[in-house]
This record gives C-alpha cells, structure tokens and sequence, in this order.
C-alpha cells in the first residue's frame, strides 16, 4: 500500500536558466568596463543616442548572465528599447527587445516576456530575417514552457529547430539548444517516443561543441532520463542521470542543489529497479546536502524523507523509517494547504507502516486523514482513491468492524476493478468477510 511522494526529477532543467549559459561567463572586469562604455558613450554622443543604446544593451546582457536576478538590467533594456524605437531603427529593434525579454525571463517575469519578444518576431519575420526569427521563436517556445503552454512551446521550438537546420545547420550549438527546448515540451505533452529522439540528436550536437564533460550536457542528459523513466527504461534512466551526477559534481562541487538533484533521481531508479541498498546510499547524500543549502525543514527535504522512507521499510529498517516519515510530518503539516497532495502520501505510509505493525488504533486515524486531504485534491471517483479506501477498509476489518469494512471495500473495487493492483486488498477485505460468514465460494 505504500505511495511514494512526487518524484522530484530533473525534467525542465534545459529551461530552468530561461536565457541559456554563454561559453564565457563575463567577470566583474567586464561588467565594469561596459559600465564605463555606457558613461563614455552617453558622455560622447548623447543619453539617447545609437551608441548609448548598444552599450546600454551590452551592459544589460553581461548583468543578465553575470549578476543575481535584479531590476537593473531590465532598466538598461528598457532604455535601449526605448532609443531604437524612437530612432525608427527596426532592424535593431528587435535584438534589443530580445535583450529586455531576457531581463524579464531572468527574473522570472515570464508572462511579460512574451510581448517583446512577439513584437521582435513579426519584426524579423517581416525582414525574411531567418536568423532573428528563430531566435525570437527559441525564446518564446522557452516562455511558453515556462508558462504551461506545451503545445505552444512546441510549435515555437519545432520552427526554430527548423530555421536553425537550415541556417546554421544540423549539428551548431544554437540548433542543439532549439532541439533540447523541442524535447521538454514533447515530454510535458506525453510524447515520449519523439521526445527521447529528439534529445538524443540534441545530445549529440551538444557534446560534439561543448565536450562530453561540459556542465550544460548534464541538463540535457537528465530530461534525456526522465524520457527513460516515463518510458519504463529505469536502467538507463539509471546510467543518464548517473553521468548527470558526475558532471555535476565535477563542476559544482559536491554540495551543490544541481548535485542533490541528481542523486535522487539516480537513487528513485535504484528504487524501481529494485536495488534498494544502492537508493539508501544516494538518498543519505542527497539528504545530507538538502540539509545544509536548504536547512532541515525545507519542505524539499520532507519530500526526500518521505521517498527515503519508503526505501528504507523495503529494507526492512522499520524504525528508521518511521523516523524520517516522522520528520517529514513535522515539516509538512504547518503547509497543509500547499503541500496537501505529498500530505496525503506520507500519512498514507505512515498508516501502511502502522498496519504492517499490526497496530490498527494507530493506523486509522492516519489513514482517514489521508484519504480526506485525497479527497481535496482529486476529482470524486479518481481511481486514485480506491487505495485509500481499501486501506481503512483492511484497518477496519482487523479491529472487527465489518460492517465499516465491507461498504468501503467495495466503494474502492468500483474505482479500481480487478485485476489492478490496487484493488487486491479490497478484494482480499471482502473475500476474508465472506470466509468469517463461512461462505467459501464467494470468498473463492
């Protein structure tokens, strides 16, 4: 009966920056000379001038990619879209709207990109400038994703996949990133098949130009996983998201979120695969390191205790088990209303726990707080329920309350027939019901 809490896997990551990383990361030198060629410029030739606007959007662009998110590079944007539109200059217009939209999407403000960066898609496509087309559709097929918009996010993506083929060619590096942006939004939309396809070939593109080491390759061959995960594959899912961890690690260090990351995906492979021993050892590391960014009530860290609990009763480690659902309560209940759907999952193991214990008192009240926080996040009739239900139903029975029992077992068998698994223990419920009236062959 046990339900894990929701997977925290690394679909999206290619997304997850929303602007890509640069070859060279600009240092403080160099934010500091564009500031001084902004003041220099604006000096020279003037505030609103064609100069002050490109270096204003060169210093934009090196805070972007070089300084926390903040509200000064998308004030510098602002400014050098505001001279290249009075100055009429539409063939540079559009790369500065570029350049705000990037500011926007870096801190988060999404849905604001999308204007700019629609205004520099027209402007490009109304030029035949092929290049500037699928930047912007690269982009937007980005904020879509961000947004939700899977279909949309595809349609950009497979547009500017194909304006890159034909441009810069099947195998450049602003091709590989359309085509790992293409397999996101295919995975969000179930298309497994073409998803893993398509980041294979973004795969290969971008080992052939960054290197088989290089940190960005981790991004891709962790979505690269998941597709092998929702696919079933969870060897080599499993062997993915482990070059993802050496990657990662060779990179950032080993006490980097990236890191945590990757080790709890490799170890819910191990889960599936059944190599239980081998998720111990990555779920204690990636814990340890959750704790020490996130501190030990992160909500992040409850859901790792929970999927680390599970792994530890498959071990037969009851107490400790117990201890980290135990933990992971403690976190979680304060953000009922937030966290309610990994709630329901941990009091249900807890109440699984408590029953495999042979401590029905325990287990009830567990159970049925589960299956009301359920209720709140599922439509009425989710299959999802039966588990639940058949759960109260088999605590019921142990503490002879049939006729409790019997109703809820079968409500759970309407919601999950046989043969799914999760209607065995409502059918093992009504079939030792049926054996305590002495009626052999319904219980049959």
């Amino acid at each position: 009966m046990l339900r894990r809490a929701r997977i925290g896997l690394l679909l999206a990551a290619v997304c997850a920056s929303a602007i890509g990383s640069p070859l060279v990361l600009p240092t403080a030198a160099d934010v500091r000379a564009a500031r001084e060629a902004l003041a220099a410029a604006e000096v020279a030739d003037g505030p609103e001038s064609a100069p002050a606007a490109a270096a204003l959007e060169r210093l934009a662009q090196a805070l972007i990619v070089a300084a926390p998110p903040g509200a000064e590079a998308e004030t510098l944007a602002r400014r050098a879209v505001a001279i290249r539109r009075a100055a009429g200059e539409r063939s540079l217009l559009a790369p500065s709207l570029i350049v705000f939209a990037h500011a926007l999407m870096r801190q988060g403000k999404m849905a604001d990109a999308r204007a700019p960066l629609e205004e520099a898609l027209r402007i490009a496509e109304k030029a035949r400038d092929g290049t500037g087309t699928a930047d912007a559709l690269y982009d937007l097929a980005k904020v879509d994703f961000h947004l939700s918009d899977y279909p949309a996010s595809r349609a950009a993506a497979e547009r500017s996949v194909a304006l890159r083929e034909k441009s810069l060619g099947p195998d450049d590096l602003a091709t590989g990133e359309s085509l790992e942006v293409l397999g996101s939004a295919l995975t969000y939309l179930g298309e497994y098949h073409r998803a893993g396809e398509t980041f294979r070939r973004a795969l290969t593109v971008l080992e052939h130009r960054l290197g088989p080491d290089d940190p960005r390759i981790a991004l891709t061959l962790g979505n690269y996983g998941t597709v092998a995960w929702f696919e079933g594959n969870y060897s080599e899912a499993r062997s993915l998201y482990a070059r993802t961890l050496a990657i990662a690690e060779q990179a950032r260090g080993p006490k980097d979120p990236m890191v945590a990351s990757a080790l709890v995906n490799v170890a819910n492979a191990s889960v599936r695969m059944g190599d239980y021993a081998a998720a111990r050892g990555d779920y204690d590391r990636a814990l340890a390191i959750s704790e020490e960014i996130s501190g030990p009530t992160s909500p992040d860290v409850a859901i790792l205790l929970i999927n680390y609990g599970v792994t530890l009763e498959e071990l037969g480690e009851i107490r400790r088990a117990d201890a980290a659902y135990r933990r992971a309560l403690a976190i979680l209940e304060p953000l009922d209303s937030e966290y309610a759907d990994e709630l329901s999952n941990l009091l249900l193991n807890m109440g699984a726990l408590a029953t495999a214990l042979r401590d029905p008192h325990a287990a009830l009240p567990l159970l049925e707080r589960a299956k009301a926080l359920a209720e709140k996040t599922l439509e009425a009739g989710n299959p999802e329920l039966a588990l639940h239900l058949s759960g109260i139903a088999a605590v019921q029975l142990e503490l002879g309350n049939v006729e409790a029992a019997r109703p809820l077992a079968e409500q759970a068998l309407a919601l999950q027939p046989d043969p799914h698994i999760d209607a065995m223990q409502a059918l093992q419920v009504l079939a030792r019901i049926a054996l305590q009236r002495g009626d052999v062959g319904q219980a049959r």
